[in-house]
């Protein structure tokens, strides 16, 4: 599932900030896939009920949308947020350009290049 919402995510963040309405059969060709029973469901769009339910709604809020359906039309709105892309997932991507998967940047603090800087004495 997590690669078909990709698709979505990344059809999305295509179009920001336009206001979208899909019906399930275009999303489903978007991810190339089918969607999952739930999604025939007004609630499945807004969120999981549980915490413990996977996160799909992720996928449009990443990106800046928030998504509603019509539960009669089945067409799903996705409609931007005001607050725009979640800013973390726009650094979690740009670290992921600069620092590839197999390359995480280091946590020794005792490494870094201001260790050894000499400090500023403040005026009193």
């Amino acid at each position: 599932m997590e690669l078909k919402l990709a698709r979505l995510q990344d059809f999305l963040r295509a179009r920001y900030p336009a206001e979208l309405h899909l019906s399930l059969k275009e999303i489903e060709e978007i991810i190339c896939g089918r969607l999952p029973a739930p999604a025939a469901r007004p609630r499945w769009w807004v969120g999981p009920l549980d915490p413990g339910q996977e996160r799909h709604e992720r996928a449009w809020r990443e990106v800046g949308y928030a998504a509603a359906m019509s539960g009669l039309a089945l067409i799903v709105t996705f409609r931007p947020q005001p607050n725009g892309p979640d800013e973390r997932i726009i650094w979690r991507d740009l670290k992921e350009m600069v620092f590839p998967s197999d390359e995480k940047p280091s946590r020794d603090r005792s490494r870094s290049p201001w260790r050894d800087r000499p400090h500023r004495q403040r005026a009193h």
